[in-house]
């Protein structure tokens, strides 16, 4: 009985799932830069959106809290901030947002997959601690390793063989990611996971799990 339920609310959370998502499309009204980030940030709504229990309009002004931020890595990933939205004004009417929502920056609209990978709001609310009311996240460990890699051998004995089989490898083709700069009048998206999100990522993570056991058991 158990896994029927699981069953069908796994069917109908990918019924609702392409609407569960608020891809919220916006424009700056302030600069921003990830390398110096400020604690909030101010952006005006393209279109008209639902978030919960709140009605934002076209043009109405959004006022987020920056959570935390993300530094670029290799691959050509650029940087990422997260925001938890604290207010929008509209026709001069300021409405305060009671509940914990959190937004992730994004260039362009995400797929189902790489909203997955929007961490939990929970997650998101225990990182965004002290530090000017911000958390800032430190170098990828990966992107250091390889730049002082390659930097510290060319000093050493193993330059002609290390260093030189770096340089012709993929590896050196790879380019970081950049610090964000955004300009007031830049578009971009605030996507912000909801429940709805969350709770279909638990009934996929739980059905893999049983399946999974159920593999090993006919093994």
């Amino acid at each position: 009985m158990k896994k029927i339920f699981i069953l069908l609310l796994s069917l109908f959370m990918t019924f609702t799932s392409c609407q569960a998502a608020v891809q919220m499309k916006v424009v700056a009204m302030e600069e921003f830069k990830t390398e110096t980030p400020s604690e909030t940030i101010d952006v005006r709504v393209l279109n008209p959106y639902t978030l919960g229990e709140y009605n934002i309009g076209t043009n109405a002004v959004l006022h987020c809290q920056i959570l935390s931020i993300t530094d670029p890595k290799r691959g050509k990933r650029n940087a990422v901030f997260f925001v938890k939205p604290l207010s929008y004004t509209s026709d001069g009417v300021i409405t305060y947002i009671k509940d914990d929502y959190y937004g992730k920056y994004s260039k362009f609209v995400l797929s189902k997959e790489e909203i997955k990978e929007i961490p939990p709001g929970k997650v998101i609310s225990s990182a965004a601690i002290t530090v000017g009311n911000f958390f800032v996240k430190g170098l990828s460990t990966g992107v250091a390793f390889v730049q002082g890699f390659a930097k510290n051998e060319k000093n050493n004995r193993f330059k002609s063989g290390v260093s030189n089989a770096y340089e012709k490898s993929i590896l050196s083709y790879i380019s970081e990611g950049h610090q964000l700069d955004i300009k007031v009048g830049d578009d971009f998206y605030l996507v912000f996971k909801t429940k709805e999100d969350e709770e279909e990522e638990a009934v996929e993570s739980e059905n893999t799990e049983e399946s999974g056991s159920n593999n090993s058991t006919e093994e």
